[in-house]
């Protein structure tokens, strides 16, 4: 198993919008709410995979 976060840093500072386990090789498909521009940033593990500006 491991642990998915999605982190969304915005306006209203840094919040985790997703904590979750899975196994390896499953699909994850998530609406995050974020106010502003900023950034999501996906994490396995504590370890940052992905990382995307929002304008």
């Amino acid at each position: 198993m491991h642990e998915v976060r999605i982190k969304t840093i915005d306006v209203r500072g840094e919040n985790f919008a997703y904590v979750s386990s899975h196994q390896p090789g499953d699909e994850i498909s998530k609406n995050i709410r974020f106010y502003g521009k900023g950034t999501v940033q996906v994490l396995i593990d504590g370890n940052l995979v992905d990382s995307k500006s929002i304008e």
